[in-house]
């Protein structure tokens, strides 16, 4: 399986994050002095700017904080319409995670919804967190 859609470029920081995606596994950073969780990824932490960090699993069972529908084209390899939500982690609630729902999911997104990451394959090694609505859960 091949896609033409585009892929984020993994750096120092990210790299982790995308590498635990393939194994179907949701990180987040999180700071060993403070305990804030981070996302996206940083070389220090937001709040105490202290630099030990480390990776840990979240749920991945959230709630919609905002959305919105793209009608338009305006990525190369990514159909339109699609639904972009803002999401709240419900184990991590200071990360909000920019994500797309999952395929046959969109219909009925409002903030406010339970959702939970489904990971989607796009191509023989790119994975991508995305979200469905608990409603549609399986």
């Amino acid at each position: 399986m091949s896609s033409n859609r585009p892929r984020p470029v993994a750096d120092l920081h990210s790299e982790p994050y995308w590498e635990a995606l393939g194994r179907k596994i949701l990180l987040v950073q999180a700071c060993a002095s403070c305990s804030r969780r981070i996302h996206p990824s940083a070389p220090c932490c937001s709040k105490c700017l202290s630099v030990e960090l480390e990776w840990v699993e979240v749920g991945g069972e959230g709630v919609v904080v905002s959305y919105c529908v793209v009608a338009q084209p305006l990525v190369s390899g990514i159909a339109a319409p699609y639904v972009v939500l803002c999401v709240s982690l419900l184990d991590a609630p200071d990360v909000h995670l920019i994500a797309n729902v999952a395929a046959n999911s969109g219909s009925g997104v409002a903030v406010g919804a339970r959702v939970h990451v489904v990971f989607d394959l796009i191509d023989d090694d790119f994975v991508l967190a995305n979200f469905e609505l608990v409603a549609n859960a399986a």
